[in-house]
């Protein structure tokens, strides 16, 4: 799930920084990948199944540990996905 997440942010990232640099994808495609591509890859979900299992079993450091560390990690990933394709593109 949390590879998934990190997955998918990062790629939405990429395609976000692509579209910003004009008629390098159409709009349409656009939203085919990061709605409906990396909408259906990344499992929110999943992620929130897995938090109230840890809340169940009153793991409350490994889940805050987990649900802020993949909010962190994601829009880390995000922007590392605009990083790369400002750099390299």
């Amino acid at each position: 799930t949390f590879i998934a997440n990190m997955l998918g942010c990062f790629i939405i990232g990429i395609v976000y920084a692509i579209t910003e640099r004009g008629n390098l994808m159409s709009p349409e495609w656009r939203i085919f990948l990061t709605v409906g591509f990396c909408g259906g890859f990344t499992t929110f979900s999943s992620f929130a199944y897995n938090n109230l299992n840890l809340l169940k079993d009153n793991s409350i450091f490994y889940l805050l540990l987990n649900a802020g560390g993949s909010l962190f990690l994601g829009i880390l990933a995000v922007y590392i996905g605009i990083i790369l394709v400002r750099t390299f593109i």
